[in-house]
């Protein structure tokens, strides 16, 4: 068992043989640093690899890696319209765990299902969960005003919607890149000299 530093260079890791890999705070590594950790890997008959973290943005490590993956989801139904949820923001009611669409408080979290949200077209290398606080809504830690409520109301929305939600949040801090304008355009109306 090895425990290594590489947040900002991998020469540290070169050399080793090894089997299982895990990665921890995935969202603030450079790609580069993971592929040439990965090497140590290449002659492994198992080749295991545990990837964690928050994410913090749609674009970089860690959202690259989980747009990869499966992308499952914990969808819980409501026990009052029967509608199927994926816990976020909407979900969050006074005093627990409510329906996205009804409002109602009948939600069976025990009972839920993983469900991949990936790409039928894609074909996924990487299972990935999320795995966010409001899942843990009934365990016994769980004190729904203080870590859900209490969190929303002081935390800056990025802040909750990472490490409280598990989501993603740019805020409008990613800008828009030229190929992104382009997907989203009208070819009849593309600007020249852009």
């Amino acid at each position: 068992f090895y425990l290594r530093y590489a947040l900002h260079d991998a020469d540290k890791l070169r050399g080793f043989s090894i089997d299982k890999l895990m990665f921890d705070e995935v969202q603030d590594l450079r790609a580069g640093i993971i592929d040439v950790v990965e090497e140590t890997m290449s002659r492994s008959h198992y080749q295991n690899t545990i990837y964690t973290g928050t994410p913090k943005r749609s674009k970089g490590t860690l959202a690259n890696i989980w747009h990869r993956s499966t992308m499952n989801e914990y969808a819980i139904k409501c026990g009052a319209c029967n509608h199927w949820n994926i816990l976020d923001d909407k979900n969050i009611g006074k005093a627990g765990v409510i329906c996205s669409t009804c409002g109602s408080d009948k939600m069976e979290l025990e009972r839920g299902q993983w469900v991949s949200s990936y790409s039928l077209s894609a074909q996924p290398k990487v299972v990935g969960f999320r795995i966010c606080a409001l899942h843990f809504a009934k365990a016994p830690w769980v004190i729904w005003d203080r870590d859900i409520i209490r969190k929303m109301e002081v935390r800056s929305q990025q802040l909750f919607f990472n490490e409280t939600l598990a989501l993603e949040y740019d805020g409008g801090t990613v800008p828009i890149t030229k190929a992104e304008l382009y997907a989203a355009s009208d070819s009849s109306t593309r600007m020249t000299g852009v």
